[in-house]
């Protein structure tokens, strides 16, 4: 009788566990995606990694008024979940229409994909390798720090890419069938002319500040290093070879490779530069830029004409009808979103 009895609570137990473990994987399937789009999945992990590129971009462009409490406020937070939902289901749409042509991901495409996580890492380790964190930890602290900045943790970010891997393929296929002719170039050219733009440059730089204190240097120390840049500009007016001169007199440490040349575009990071060359200068101008930490003697080597951008101005209209195409593609009913049940209004920002 008790060995019945036993036999009878194991079998029970056995299925009480089985049971626990099917609630277990059906309330994972059922809870680690935000919606579905034509029954494709936007999974938790996909959904946060649009979130945080959205949250950084809408804090990048806020003012700096803006940004003090901006993800307490509930329209700044309800904004940035809207706009991840429609890039997220962009981007899945693209992965079913990818996957319906057939398109795969060859060798080269994982190999990228395993530099970019790889890259990430070792810069992150190497930034780290200074602030106290053992050798022996310098990996898991590159990856929480990973997690902080993306939402999501390098595995699941593995996943992520290699889909963007398979878009770009498909986008990069759809594009080939796309043309643009010379009138829609040149008119967007025309347009956006400032957004295509190259200044290749040429400059001498006077620090007015001590590079090993970051101070500014006493107003005496300032005439002259103004003086010295002036009489500089001088003999570059005066037919001076402005190469040799840069190599001689240039505080840019990395002149004697460069010999003063620099290209700056709209973006480029040399905001004050830029904005000398962008304030319409053409070819031969020269003039000295004061900025913060220096005085430049600076000239125009050569300014890009429409026939050095047309190629890229080209690239630029046929993506734009591409993303036209998908901007279509996602009126189709066909790919309403279905948000998951409240998951979605629980992710957090």
């Amino acid at each position: 009788m008790i060995k019945k009895n036993m036999s009878i609570i194991i079998v029970v137990a056995t299925l009480l566990l089985l049971a626990a473990v099917i609630f277990g994987i059906n309330y994972l399937n059922a809870t680690n995606y935000v919606a579905t789009v034509a029954g494709e999945k936007i999974t938790n992990a996909e959904y946060n990694f649009f979130l945080a590129s959205v949250k950084m971009e809408m804090e990048n462009e806020a003012d700096e008024a803006s940004k003090e409490g901006m993800w307490n406020n509930s329209v700044f937070v309800e904004d940035a979940k809207k706009e991840a939902l429609n890039r997220a289901k962009e981007f899945k749409i693209q992965v079913i229409k990818a996957k319906e042509q057939g398109v795969t991901l060859g060798s080269e495409d994982m190999k990228y994909v395993d530099s970019v996580i790889q890259n990430f890492l070792s810069d992150a380790m190497q930034s780290l390798s200074g602030s106290g964190v053992s050798s022996a930890n310098l990996q898991k602290e590159a990856e929480k720090e990973f997690k902080n900045t993306y939402r999501v943790s390098t595995k699941q970010y593995r996943k992520i890419l290699e889909q963007f891997m398979l878009v770009s393929n498909f986008a990069e296929q759809e594009q080939e069938k796309l043309d643009a002719d010379e009138g829609e170039i040149k008119t967007y050219y025309d347009e956006n002319t400032e957004d295509f733009e190259m200044y290749t440059l040429r400059h001498i730089m006077f620090f007015t500040v001590d590079t090993e204190t970051g101070l500014l240097y006493e107003e005496d120390k300032l005439a002259e290093i103004k003086a010295k840049a002036e009489d500089t500009m001088q003999k570059v007016k005066d037919g001076e070879d402005m190469a040799e001169l840069a190599k001689e007199l240039s505080d840019d440490p990395y002149v004697q490779d460069s010999e003063g040349m620099l290209t700056v575009y709209k973006g480029s990071g040399y905001d004050s530069i830029e904005e000398w060359a962008f304030s319409g200068k053409d070819e031969g101008d020269i003039g000295i830029l004061e900025t913060e930490y220096s005085y430049h003697v600076i000239r125009v080597e050569r300014k890009s004409t429409y026939d050095d951008m047309k190629e890229n101005v080209r690239n630029v209209v046929i993506a734009n009808k591409y993303e036209a195409i998908v901007d279509e593609w996602a009126k189709d009913p066909k790919y309403d979103v279905v948000k998951n049940g409240n998951v979605l209004d629980k992710v957090k920002i």
